[in-house]
């Protein structure tokens, strides 16, 4: 989420989006702090659900793994 991969027009991220840009943000700002709102959920989602993960820091990314 952000970077080159930042077109997120009717994408369920285009919401994170608009409200930064709502708040007066330019769009690079938008763009980053959407895509920090959209791991803190993504974060929160993987912290509530019942199955387990692994991570790990791949080029700066965080990367997910479901573990069976």
């Amino acid at each position: 989420m952000g970077g080159v991969n930042s077109d997120w027009s009717g994408t369920p991220l285009e919401p994170l989006y608009d409200k930064h840009r709502r708040q007066g943000r330019k769009k690079e700002m938008a763009v980053k702090q959407a895509g920090i709102d959209g791991g803190w959920l993504l974060k929160r989602v993987i912290h509530d659900d019942q199955r387990r993960f692994d991570s790990r820091i791949q080029h700066q990314n965080r990367e997910y793994l479901w573990l069976q």
